[in-house]
Parts: C-alpha cells; structure tokens; sequence
C-alpha cells in the first residue's frame, strides 16, 4: 500500500496512557519518514549504502513490522487474499520475507532511478529522461501465454520476459510452457522468469531485478 495511504487512513481513536494500543492504529505510529515528502527524499538517493542505512533507522521500525503483519502473516487480510490465486507461493512469513527484498533492493540500486520502488512507495516515477515512444510499434495479444507460443511460427520471438505466470498453475503447464518457449523463441533467445517465490521451474542463472517484489529471477537460452 502507497505511504500515502497509510497516511490518510490513521485511526483517529484516543486511548489512555499505557493502555494497549489496538493493532489497527499501528498506521498512525509510523515516523514522519513515511510521509511523501520524506519518502521523496529517500528515493532521490543514489548511494546505496547510504539508502539501507535510511532504510534501517527510519523506515523499517516497528509500526511497518506491526502492519506488514496484520495484513501479510497468516489470517491477515491481504494473505488470505493473495493465497486464493496462489495458494503454492504466499510464505507463512511474507511480512518478513517482503521487508527482507526491500531492503535488498536498496541496497543493491540507486533509489534514483528505479521506477519499481518509486511505484511501490510513492505512486510515482521519477523524474527521469522520457521514454521513447513506442506504443505504435507495440501488438497487444490476448492470449494465454503457452498457447499463444506453441500457434506462433517456430523460433518467433528474439526474448521473452515472463513475470509470476508460473506462481500458480500446476507442474504440468509449467512443463507445457518450456515446451512452447523452446517452439516459439528462437534458439540462443533469451528467457526471463520472475516469481513471488524463491525458485522458479526453469533452468538458467540466477538474476536480479529492481522490482523488490521478486523473490527470484532465472535467465535462460533456448539450446543452451
């Protein structure tokens, strides 16, 4: 959920000194570093090292723990969601498990230019050079992806980027799909996989991407 939402939804209950805080108003104890303007300046960061340290102090406290908890352990909300479509993928512990691959992301990549985090945490882009237009170069298929690779003439498709299509079907598509990726991609192509999870059912070499939500990324030839 975008840092402004948490913002604009903090329970407006009073309670007495020292009596227990209810869990839906770990919201409102979340620092001022969560705030857009705050969050703003954290992602203008291009220092990597400087980034965690950011992270560490003022943004992975312990109302962000409290409310990855509520909704992500299980019987949260958002977990019991999330696991209908992909009852395989969901771990017991993705509160944990998602804070751990924030981290990791800014630790890896200057906040500055990595669009994925400014969506996550800002709804936002960053101000940065203007993609070249190339929507009219663009066709959009509606399809399912094996079954779109296997119609596709033989050796179609240069590279294909596949993000969580094999985080819930069942083992056989995922086999049907390699099938129809070695049909439909030419042979030396490149295969990207992405997954919630942290394996994928494709052979390759481990990867990494500025998106934080993945728990791993698999590139791959076709023949190699």
């Amino acid at each position: 959920m975008p840092a402004r939402d948490w913002r604009e939804h903090r329970p407006s209950t009073v309670r007495r000194s020292g009596s227990p805080r209810p869990e839906g108003a770990a919201a409102g104890l979340l620092s001022s570093a969560w705030r857009p303007a705050a969050l703003a300046g954290f992602l203008r960061l291009n220092d990597p090292g400087a980034q965690l340290d950011r992270w560490r102090t003022d943004l992975d406290g312990p109302a962000l723990r409290a409310l990855m908890a509520v909704a992500l352990r299980p019987g949260g909300l958002l977990a019991a969601f999330l696991r209908r479509g992909f009852p395989r993928v969901i771990p017991a512990r993705f509160d944990t498990v998602l804070r751990q691959r924030f981290a990791a992301c800014v630790a890896r990549y200057p906040n500055a230019g990595n669009p994925w985090l400014w969506g996550l945490l800002l709804g936002t882009e960053p101000a940065v050079a203007p993609r070249p237009a190339v929507e009219h170069r663009v066709r959009w298929e509606r399809a399912d992806v094996a079954a779109h690779l296997e119609a596709v003439p033989e050796g179609w498709y240069d590279a294909v980027t596949l993000s969580n299509v094999l985080d819930g079907p069942p083992a056989p598509y995922a086999q049907r799909l390699c099938r129809a990726l070695r049909h439909g991609v030419r042979p030396g192509g490149v295969v990207v996989l992405r997954s919630l999870t942290d394996r994928v059912p494709l052979s390759g070499y481990p990867a990494t991407d500025r998106c934080p939500l993945w728990g791993a990324v698999v590139v791959s030839r076709i023949g190699a």
